[in-house]
């Protein structure tokens, strides 16, 4: 496998770490994903530290690939803001229809011709903020992300037969599986929640001042075995400001999920929702 390596400048990697994407959500969570109808809470500006701006914000795509079906696939945008010590786990299903110069295409289909930048790049426009970094995770870089993070406890569906239903601690490839399951009874739309709502539970009870003080560390590991446009030079210029947040954004991650219709198999994100996006939790 060959592993590459990007070259830009922003802040970061808070990544590496959020990448838990793909993993655990609390039995309080998958109620939530039911009953669908609870607005989640602002983010709260708590004191902040010199030094740390609302110029540090950013977003980051996470993908993950463990096959060759839509359902293989799992994307989530973390938005980092570091100014109020919170997070946003946006989930984005493979099949979300995206504009670009291209035309009209899936994140799937993006995704399979021109990879994880072009994914990146497409959802920008739909969700109405940047997204210029990215993290590809395959088989290889979840085990490490779950090695990181000291494992993971999930809430298993009582559609995934391969373990009993409830909260349960699961190896790596356990993860994987739940992530990618393609046959709950809620469809493309649960799984897709599935994956936002681990992402915020993961976020919420991963970080810590724990976590902060082996940030570095976790960084090196995590770029060694992963595609990313994340570069170390990203790393040093944020440092402070991801080391701040792993410490002080413990159950400060807020699942959003992109509001918008079915129409067969694609889904199309309300263009309102950029606007809610920005009012409601990016700069509320």
């Amino acid at each position: 496998m060959s592993y590459k390596k990007g070259a830009v400048a922003i802040p970061f990697l808070i990544t590496f770490l959020v990448s838990l994407v793909l993993f655990g959500a609390t039995a309080w969570y998958m109620y939530r994903i039911t009953v669908d109808d609870d607005e989640p809470a602002a983010a709260s500006t708590s004191e902040v530290t010199v030094g740390i701006t609302e110029e540090m914000n950013h977003a980051i795509l996470f993908a993950y690939e463990n096959g060759t079906n839509d359902t293989d696939l799992a994307f989530a945008v973390v938005y980092c803001m570091p100014y109020k010590e919170a997070t946003l786990s946006i989930p984005i299903s493979p099949k979300t229809v995206c504009t670009t110069d291209s035309g009209t295409q899936t994140v799937a289909q993006i995704y399979r011709v021109s990879g994880a930048g072009a994914v990146a790049n497409a959802v920008s426009g739909e969700l109405g903020v940047e997204v210029s970094r990215y993290m590809k995770l395959d088989a290889y870089g979840l085990e490490k992300l779950h090695s990181i993070m000291g494992g993971v406890t999930v809430s298993v569906p009582s559609e995934y037969t391969e373990l009993s239903t409830g909260m349960k601690s699961v190896n790596s490839e356990q993860l994987s599986d739940l992530m990618t399951y393609p046959f709950y009874s809620g469809g493309e739309d649960f799984r897709t929640k599935f994956i936002g709502m681990a992402v915020q539970n993961m976020i919420n009870t991963g970080f810590g001042e724990s976590l902060s003080a082996r940030l570095k560390t976790s960084y090196e590991t995590m770029s060694a075995v992963c595609e990313t446009n994340i570069t170390a030079t990203d790393y040093a210029n944020y440092q402070e400001a991801a080391e701040h947040l792993v410490a002080k954004g413990q159950a400060g991650c807020i699942l959003v999920v992109p509001s918008g219709s079915w129409s067969g198999e694609t889904y199309t994100i309300d263009a309102s929702f950029r606007d809610v996006l920005k009012e409601q939790w990016i700069d509320g």
